[in-house]
């Protein structure tokens, strides 16, 4: 059987068929062909140039994220920090979902709420005590 090409901007679809796309989908760039090639990934050997607005926009995204939940990081987190947060978030799910608790009862056949005392008290300082920073190192 013979292909037709598209030509950009022409639908796949009859002319007399629904459109799929519903609400303002339709007017969104990519919901053309000329559109599709336009957001296009790049090939292997392109970069794509962000703008300025951009670059600012991911970065006050970035932010609002690392302030709005804790243990997200920033430049400055050590790994013990790092290791810590992911620690302490790990265990406060633990601690959260009681089929969990009760299944690792059940495997150290302790009772549930001495499980959950115990993951409490291993969040207290999960991986150790913080090493020594180069700042304290210095008085």
């Amino acid at each position: 059987p013979a292909r037709s090409v598209l030509e950009p901007g022409q639908s796949p679809l009859p002319p007399s068929a629904p459109s799929p796309l519903r609400g303002r989908a339709s007017e969104h760039p990519a919901s053309t062909l000329e559109g599709a090639m336009a957001t296009a990934q790049p090939g292997p050997g392109q970069t794509v140039d962000l703008g300025v607005y951009d670059r600012f926009h991911v970065h006050a995204q970035m932010e609002h994220l690392q302030t709005k939940y804790h243990g997200t990081g920033h430049s400055d987190t050590s790994k013990w920090e790092w290791a810590t947060n992911i620690h302490r978030d790990t265990m406060a799910s633990h601690v959260g979902h009681y089929t969990r608790l009760a299944y690792f009862a059940l495997c150290e056949n302790e009772p549930v709420a001495r499980v959950r005392f115990n993951c409490l008290q291993a969040m207290i300082q999960p991986c150790g005590k913080p090493p020594k920073r180069s700042d304290d190192m210095e008085d």
